[in-house]
């Protein structure tokens, strides 16, 4: 709409000249970023062994390791984990990770909550 309204004459009055196709690619442009920005602060991993969890969640800034001897206590809601530790709580927060993989989470920590 842009190249069209150029080449014919773009129109200034505003309103009802040739504005519409400037606010649009504006627009379009600003969608981009947001979308682009949003991709990249949803990237996570959750990763264990027998001895403790390592895990980096969107929006956090540095990746965390929890020993699993140091964990008092556990409790499983539906979109999160807390954790119970002598000096201090943690919880994970699951309401961005897919329904399968928060399973998969849930169910390894419920194997952590019964070894404890």
């Amino acid at each position: 709409m842009l190249i069209i309204a150029i080449l014919a004459g773009f129109r200034y009055e505003f309103p009802g000249g040739d504005w519409n196709s400037v606010i649009f690619i504006i627009q379009g442009i600003l969608f981009f970023f947001t979308g682009q920005s949003m991709l990249k602060a949803d990237k996570y991993y959750i990763e264990w062994d027998e001895e403790e969890i390592r895990y980096f969640l969107p929006k956090s800034k540095f990746s965390e390791t929890i020993k699993l001897k140091e964990i008092i206590s556990i409790e499983i809601g539906s979109h999160e984990i807390k954790m119970q530790f002598p000096d201090n709580d943690k919880r994970i927060n699951l309401r961005n990770i897919s329904y399968n993989e928060r399973k998969r989470i849930k169910e390894k920590f419920e194997e952590i909550k019964k070894r404890n």
